[in-house]
């Protein structure tokens, strides 16, 4: 009896929608709705070391998921001399700990993350990274 029925939820919610033809038939759909929380450059976890040894435990830097409105646009590694050793864009930017196709030493790299919010630029982390060998 609702056909254009308006919700606002403040917080996860899961609608039922039950449908009686006249005939007596029914059918049940259960939507459910989750909001993530605002876009907080804060909440983006990331590692402060790595070691890219195959053993399948933290082979790659790369940003830890998060359930947020943050989309990553580029993720960039410095050497200690400024020199770029990686640039990888998306969600699955990740760094192997490779430089020009050859393992790189173990050492202290800088990393800078980009990312967006609703397609809008929302800002730059920075930070340092420890690759272990």
């Amino acid at each position: 009896t609702c056909p254009s029925p308006v919700s606002t939820p403040s917080d996860t919610i899961e609608y039922v929608v039950r449908v009686t033809t006249d005939k007596g038939c029914t059918d049940t759909l259960i939507y459910r709705v989750v909001l993530f929380p605002p876009c907080d450059l804060s909440r983006i976890r990331i590692p402060n070391a790595f070691t890219p040894n195959g053993d399948g435990d933290n082979d790659v830097f790369t940003v830890v998921p998060y359930e947020g409105s943050e989309v990553i646009e580029r993720l960039t590694i410095y050497n200690r001399w400024g020199q770029r050793i990686y640039v990888g864009t998306g969600a699955n930017a990740s760094w192997d700990g490779t430089s020009d196709g050859k393992p790189a030493p173990a050492d202290v790299y800088v990393w800078l993350l980009e990312v967006s919010c609703s397609g809008e630029e929302k800002g730059v982390r920075h930070g340092d990274v420890t690759l272990l060998r």
